[in-house]
């Protein structure tokens, strides 16, 4: 099991999975400081037959295409205001770059 953190990207206030990858802190103007998470985000794949029956949802790393036409893990740096909640994904076997999220498993009894 891989720990994961669900958050709430601003742009369009939808739901997104990220492994929370460096926490930091920075500085708003002269007194104000505020933490930042930098994620590296998850996607998620179509449902298959079996992931319908077992009400979990799948996953796999975002990627992006880079100007030279290489994929490349998609990542961004956000408000730590923005996570929601803290929550377990498991590695799909035989997929290093497949996951499995559990709707009804949430960490401390949720």
């Amino acid at each position: 099991m891989l720990a994961c953190w669900l958050l709430r990207r601003a742009a369009a206030g939808e739901t997104w999975f990220g492994h929370v990858l460096l926490v930091f802190a920075y500085s708003r103007g002269r007194w104000k400081e505020e933490l930042a998470v930098f994620v590296r985000w998850y996607c998620a794949v179509q449902h298959t037959q079996p992931t319908a029956r077992t009400a979990m949802q799948r996953l796999r790393w975002e990627t992006a295409r880079l100007p030279g036409g290489q994929a490349a893990p998609r990542c961004g740096v956000v408000s730590a205001r923005s996570i929601l909640e803290p929550v377990l994904i498991q590695r799909q076997p035989g997929k290093e770059d497949h996951f499995f999220f559990n709707h009804f498993v949430r960490v401390g009894g949720r």
